[in-house]
């Protein structure tokens, strides 16, 4: 069993949990790469399919942060949510047409800690009102499609501590709550 893990910097962070968790079960690949932008996976996927998970069984794919972003505390997202899911559907055919046989688990977007991100970067502010309608958009696409739900938002929001280091980005603690949703998720879906 091959599963490819795509996604953000919080990918990023749980991706050495969830290849250590599988270990003896799948293998796990992965891009050192942050993958941003919905329009650069978009851009991409065929290029991390082809390193890291040509004989891919499932793709966990996850992107939103970055364009859910208010730069210099703009009005609008740097990516607009229609954009965002032509985006998304594009990716998923991508894979489809790479992978026929891989089975796709959407990841959504995790909530941040409004304070604590303008604190750390209040260049790159971004906001739960969006998140949450990028992931409604998302879930409703990749359902349409098929795909998996793998909630990690609500992993998240459930939580009763804070897990920021940042305002975004997650102790130890909250990388290891996020690959444990993750590799629940691939072993509902492959029967691991």
């Amino acid at each position: 069993m091959h599963i490819l893990l795509v996604g953000d910097s919080i990918r990023i962070d749980y991706c050495q949990y969830v290849k250590d968790k599988l270990a003896g079960y799948a293998t796990v690949g992965f891009s050192e790469d942050n993958a941003r932008f919905s329009k650069n996976v978009l851009f991409f996927i065929r290029h991390w399919i082809s390193l890291h998970g040509e004989n891919a069984d499932v793709v966990v794919l996850n992107c939103g942060l970055w364009d859910v972003v208010h730069m210099w505390d703009a009005e609008y997202t740097i990516t607009s949510i229609d954009e965002y899911r032509s985006d998304l559907e594009k990716t998923v055919g991508q894979i489809r047409a790479a992978l026929p046989n891989a089975k796709i688990i959407w990841a959504t977007t995790t909530p941040v800690d409004e304070q604590g991100n303008r604190a750390s970067r209040p260049d790159h502010m971004r906001y739960n009102k969006d998140i949450c309608a990028f992931n409604d958009c998302a879930v409703e696409l990749m359902r349409s499609l098929d795909c998996e739900i793998c909630d990690l938002h609500a992993v998240i929001q459930n939580q009763p501590l804070p897990l920021w280091k940042d305002g975004v980005h997650y102790i130890a603690k909250g990388c290891e709550l996020l690959a444990d949703a993750v590799v629940e998720k691939i072993r509902s879906v492959i029967n691991l």
